[in-house]
């Protein structure tokens, strides 16, 4: 079996080296041919790279907690086609950049709208649909402010991962901060966040949370983490605290989004606000939808064992 598995490695190294010997002459020369060419790649890539044991855990739960059934290994082809976006946007890609500008800028327009008519501002929830990253990227397009993000990826590893060429393809003067609280002592991560909140109360900074992280993907810090009990397909459930507490001590509403793909080409949908009084009846809902709804296959932590059921 090792040798097996040797070989797929060698071919998974083989097909990854035409791509990027490739890649730039596509991107420049006829930018939308290149998107299916990563479509193409993708498909192969993720073809060797999908037999893991974690699939099995995929469909599991999809089979238990949603009841639907996917045979095709799903995660691991939006993992990688997720990467291929982000090396394409590095390579500012045109078709991929004017994909993004215009799912931020239906993001904007629903911001400003609902603050025409409620006086109220929001903060945004994006969900783990597709790519996390790319929904943090669209919601920062969508910011007047700095955007505070709280993520498990420090800003060092953010900027390491996209390397020298994130700041070519930027098109917002605004800035983006992940803060990171799993990383730092009790205090430390109590204190930032209490600066976080006065600045986005003020109307100085803005805010993203993703309100659908696992306990299972955060208890690894080794830090307690507290809890909202809430129903998710009709079991009780454990989620984070923080999303349903945020927006009581920003005084905003909450926006939630994500992003998906369809026929190729990135969207975003734009789910209702939720009143910052309503967060407790109403987020569990939208987590709900989300994970059981039409883009269920490209939610990215179905390979957690324990879902939101126990605490990690």
């Amino acid at each position: 079996m090792e040798w097996f598995v040797a070989i797929l490695g060698k071919i998974k190294s083989l097909i990854l080296f035409l791509f990027r010997t490739v890649l730039k002459i596509f991107n420049d020369f006829i930018p939308s041919l290149f998107l299916y060419f990563c479509l193409f790649f993708s498909v192969l890539y993720s073809f060797f790279h999908c037999l893991s044991i974690n699939e099995f855990t995929v469909r599991g739960n999809t089979n238990k907690v949603i009841r639907k059934f996917s045979y095709f290994p799903k995660k691991r082809f939006y993992d990688m086609y997720c990467k291929l976006y982000i090396k394409m946007l590095c390579y500012k890609n045109k078709v991929v950049c004017d994909e993004i500008h215009s799912c931020s800028k239906q993001l904007r327009k629903i911001k400003e709208n609902h603050k025409k008519e409620t006086g109220n501002e929001v903060i945004l929830y994006p969900l783990h649909v597709f790519s996390d990253e790319l929904a943090i990227i669209v919601g920062q397009g969508a910011s007047d402010n700095k955007l505070y993000v709280i993520s498990d990826v420090t800003e060092s590893d953010w900027k390491s991962k996209w390397g020298s060429k994130a700041e070519e393809w930027k098109w917002s003067n605004q800035d983006l901060e992940l803060f990171n609280p799993f990383i730092k002592s009790k205090t430390d991560a109590s204190r930032g966040i209490r600066a976080i909140v006065k600045k986005v109360r003020n109307s100085s900074a803005d805010f993203a949370v993703f309100p659908d992280a696992l306990p299972e993907y955060t208890v690894r810090s080794g830090q307690k983490h507290s809890y909202q009990k809430s129903l998710l397909f009709g079991k009780e459930s454990n989620l984070h605290a923080g999303p349903f507490n945020f927006p009581k001590l920003m005084l905003k509403d909450v926006l939630p989004y994500y992003i998906y793909i369809k026929n190729g080409r990135l969207k975003v949908e734009v789910l209702p606000v939720i009143s910052r009084f309503d967060v407790k009846c109403e987020l569990p809902l939208i987590i709900e939808y989300v994970i059981g709804g039409p883009h269920y296959t490209q939610w990215l932590l179905w390979h957690f064992p324990s879902f939101f059921y126990r605490q990690g």
